[in-house]
């Protein structure tokens, strides 16, 4: 098959296109015809393309990494810093990096929420390329087929993003109790005479 740049099909294989194209054959096994496999397929086909064609999608491609260490690590600081108050300094003021610390810690959870959003927009696009394909190749049954597998499928990674974020938010909760429960414990003193 030949494909245009913006993944639409140009002709059917064995028909050259008049204009500007490029060639990808993928040879599914025939024993696939019916399976998930062969409905996923078509959405790792969008990855692919998101790839080879763009060296922005590919450059988000390779944030996914660094994306989730981003929001496991926001929630990791939050676990292990406490909150800066004015009275821990001697002039009475929080200085620009306990701001910046506080802030981190008051937005834990959509900043971890956020360090997702590369690998949801290019998850997004390749399921929406994926899709667009189905329906361009595949019988209209089967086209809803893949496109209702890449929804749930999409979904998981939604709910990944908002887990890193609950986790993040969790964190900063959990330490915030405990040190607040630490500052109130009384102080017992024992006086030896």
């Amino acid at each position: 098959s030949y494909w245009n740049t913006d993944g639409t099909l140009t002709s059917q294989k064995g028909q050259t296109p008049t204009y500007n194209y490029f060639y990808t054959e993928i040879v599914f096994n025939t024993g696939l015809a019916n399976s998930y496999d062969y409905r996923t397929a078509k959405h790792e086909m969008g990855h692919a393309f998101n790839a080879n064609n763009s060296k922005f999608w590919k450059a988000v491609q390779g944030m996914r990494g660094p994306a989730m260490a981003l929001g496991a690590g926001i929630a990791l600081f939050c676990a292990f810093t406490k909150k800066s108050k004015p009275s821990d300094n001697a002039n009475g003021e929080l200085t620009g990096a306990q701001k910046a610390k506080n802030f981190v810690r008051e937005n834990s959870g959509k900043l971890a929420f956020l360090s997702m959003v590369p690998v949801l927009a290019e998850e997004g696009l390749a399921t929406i390329r994926g899709n667009n394909w189905a329906k361009q190749m595949l019988s209209p049954d089967m086209a809803k087929k893949v496109a209702k597998g890449n929804k749930f499928g999409f979904i998981t990674y939604l709910a990944s993003a908002a887990a890193i974020g609950l986790a993040a938010h969790c964190a900063t909760k959990i330490k915030d109790h405990f040190t607040e429960k630490e500052n109130n414990r009384p102080i017992l003193y024992s006086h030896q005479g």
